[in-house]
């Protein structure tokens, strides 16, 4: 039996992640085929001759893999979470629809049915299908990272699963609400052990779960075993800013953490209730001023589109402005519109979407006081 193991084209000059339990969506680098790895290491002693190939890497294009796939009796490739519920990202996979060889990777329970529906994938098998062929947590330590072909080719990232679920419920968000678990320690720096041996120069790591700053007891852990074992290993992370004391900073500072992502999503608390977001104004002050204090390098993440007020715009100014003031200076902000993911409690904002004149003031406040590039 012969098996593909492919990650897709390019899409708008970014390449895809296929973390499970994960939007974090594209990246601006290769992502190492994480799932993929972990099949292909748990059937390594099967009679099964496994192909990797990453058209992103090659540059190369949908009919290259059309006419690959024809060699291949069954073929594994990696969708986006969330964001492949869109009709955008579907249409991007639309070289796959009602190909039988192909299976869309991911869990079931990660991702909305209709990119199932839609590739053909019944979702109740997938999810038995998966299961079955990548175990969960178990097999995280196992992934031979050998297996794949491409460990030359510099600056990939190497995405790891530090977690999944997320114990908050933040309505624009597809995890929201679902089961946070941590993997055990040893299996994270297990893993990141492999993956240091491994790696090319200039490779990046990104330690992925909602927050690893949601149980400080395990990254009090995580930094004694990676001081001991993996010193020298610097990484990106999500941190829950309003959980972020003088105490977590300082274990943050101590991780080898390179920049920190920083959702906050808004700065007035009118505003972050409209995004249900679970801290206020002021526990994010306290946070970011840690974060300063302890020299930990991060950036924000600030969003609009989810029905903001005059008032919501004109408060998060004044905070903006306090924030400069007290020396608070992300590394950078990361603006956008939310957008309304399916099966979040946003999703009927799709196409309904207001933008107040007023929000175009707010952005000049974040350029002039650098916090966005102009």
């Amino acid at each position: 039996m012969k098996i593909l193991f492919f990650n897709p084209p390019l899409y708008a000059d970014k390449y895809y992640t296929e973390a499970e339990e994960c939007c974090f969506g594209m990246a601006g680098k290769p992502v190492v085929p994480h799932n993929l790895l972990r099949i292909a290491s748990t059937i390594s002693n099967f009679r099964v001759k496994a192909t990797f190939k990453d058209y992103a890497i090659e540059n190369k294009t949908w009919p290259d893999v059309l006419t690959d796939l024809e060699d291949y009796n069954l073929a594994f490739t990696p969708i986006l979470h969330g964001g492949t519920a869109h009709n955008r990202y579907l249409a991007y996979y639309e070289p796959l629809h009602h190909n039988k060889k192909v299976v869309a990777l991911c869990y079931p329970d990660a991702i909305a049915p209709e990119v199932y529906q839609y590739l053909r994938l019944d979702y109740d098998a997938s999810l038995r299908l998966m299961h079955q062929w990548i175990p969960r947590f178990n097999g995280n330590s196992q992934i031979n990272y050998s297996l794949y072909p491409y460990h030359n080719t510099a600056g990939k990232v190497y995405v790891v699963q530090a977690g999944t679920g997320c114990k908050y419920n933040c309505n624009f968000c597809v995890w929201a609400g679902k089961k946070y678990q941590l993997r055990p320690v040893d299996d994270v720096i297990n893993q990141l052990s492999h993956i240091d041996r491994v790696r090319a120069p200039r490779d990046e790591i990104f330690l992925l779960s909602s927050q690893i700053t949601s149980d400080p007891e395990w990254l009090q852990r995580f930094v004694e075993e990676k001081t001991k074992w993996l010193p020298n290993i610097r990484f990106y992370g999500d941190i829950g800013v309003g959980e972020v004391t003088e105490a977590i900073a300082s274990l943050l500072k101590k991780s080898g953490i390179m920049n920190a992502t920083v959702g906050a999503e808004a700065l007035s608390d009118g505003w972050l209730r409209k995004f249900r977001k679970p801290w206020t104004y002021d526990s994010i002050k306290r946070g970011l001023l840690a974060l300063q204090k302890a020299d930990v390098t991060y950036h924000l993440i600030l969003r609009c589109g989810i029905g903001e007020t005059q008032a919501d715009i004109a408060e998060s100014i004044r905070n903006l402005v306090e924030l400069n003031n007290l020396g608070v200076k992300p590394d950078y902000v990361q603006w956008g519109k939310i957008y309304p993911y399916p099966g979040t409690d946003i999703s009927t904002l799709e196409g309904k979407q207001e933008f107040l004149p007023e929000l175009k003031l707010y952005v000049d406040w974040l350029k002039d006081l650098g916090w966005i590039k102009r």
